[in-house]
């Protein structure tokens, strides 16, 4: 495995650990404004990870995320 591979699934797995109890935080009320944006960034960060994995793939240039702004 490649180490963009491998960063990849290291942040998936990162993801995947924190999910169960934001959601459950999330359900409750009790998580902090705070936690959600750290969350956020993890999600985003796992989104930007993605993206040039698959760009790298199919022999793209990197894919620049922007956030989606009405026009």
């Amino acid at each position: 495995m490649d180490e963009q591979t491998q960063a990849l699934v290291q942040a998936m797995h990162a993801v995947n650990r924190h999910m169960p109890g934001m959601a459950m935080g999330l359900l409750a009320g009790s998580l902090k404004p705070a936690k959600q944006h750290e969350f956020a960034r993890l999600l985003s960060d796992l989104a930007d990870l993605l993206h040039q994995h698959a760009d790298a793939r199919s022999g793209q240039p990197t894919t620049e995320t922007e956030p989606d702004i009405p026009p």
